[in-house]
């Protein structure tokens, strides 16, 4: 099999949530929160409010200046909301497909609320077991869905580099 083939076979079971077991060697695949990512560092999903409020206490909260009146308020836990500003108008959604796709609207901020409760991934690529070769950690954080197959190519990248890490250094 060549390097391309076992990169593949490998990437494959990971995307399946399986690990990969060749020459000794047992290629796994983890995910966890990212811890360092926020909604706010992707330009993307518009931009969300610094706090969370609490509905009773702080129902009355002023949408921040610097929000348009496109701003609304974002359930994010149970009894608790953000102000959020979709990214309106700039180079990812027009403002006339804002106010006219209703269906956009509504999975958009349902995108948003998931990864305001929810957080972001981080996909990590392992390989263990052989002491001929380094064992390889690789990582991708900052990702917006726990679903692998979304992840697929960069997974995929992941094994190349390090099978191709392994050539150069062999």
């Amino acid at each position: 099999m060549n390097t391309n083939e076992l990169a593949d076979a490998i990437t494959t079971a990971l995307v399946s949530g399986d690990f990969y077991e060749v020459d000794g060697e047992v290629w796994s695949i983890e995910t966890s929160y990212d811890e360092d990512a926020s909604i706010n560092d992707y330009d993307c999903y518009g931009e969300v409010s610094e706090y969370a409020y609490d509905y009773w206490r702080d129902g009355n909260t002023p949408r921040p200046s610097h929000f348009t009146g496109r701003a609304v308020k974002i359930q994010v836990d149970r009894g608790a909301w953000m102000w959020w500003e979709p990214p309106v108008g700039g180079d990812y959604i027009s403002a006339a497909e804002w106010n006219s796709n209703a269906e956009l609207r509504r999975s958009f901020t349902a995108q948003v609320r998931d990864l305001l409760e929810g957080g972001f991934m981080m996909i990590h690529v392992k390989r263990r077991g052989d002491s001929r070769r380094r064992d390889i950690d690789e990582y991708l954080g900052g990702c917006d869905t726990w679903n692998l197959e979304d992840y697929a190519d960069h997974i995929s990248d992941m094994v190349h580099t390090a099978l191709t890490n392994d050539l150069t250094t062999d």
